[in-house]
């Protein structure tokens, strides 16, 4: 669980996409996910997309193995949630 805070805390997700994050790490499919969060299985694959968006990945088991694979807290290690330039474009502000 912790893994999975300091990953979504790393990559901005929303609170359901945090949720959702949780239910693939556990092997959770679509159909599964949309059952435990009341929602449909459409707009789990919305919540994924977005996440996709927000980690530069494409496929559920690219995001897990990404979260598994990558710094632990404990280490000092963390995700790059961002690229250099878009990492300096944030740091000069709007305008820039």
């Amino acid at each position: 669980a912790e893994r999975v805070d300091l990953f979504a805390r790393c990559f901005a997700l929303t609170t359901r996409e945090h949720e959702l994050l949780g239910h693939l790490v556990k092997g959770n499919d679509t159909k599964q996910i949309a059952g435990a969060m009341f929602l449909s299985e459409h707009t789990v694959q919305d919540h994924l997309k977005s996440v996709f968006a927000k980690t530069g990945t494409s496929r559920q088991t690219e995001l897990v193995a990404m979260l598994l694979s990558r710094g632990h807290a404990s280490r000092g290690l963390l995700w790059s949630p961002i690229g250099e330039e878009r990492q300096a474009a944030a740091l000069a502000g709007p305008g820039s």
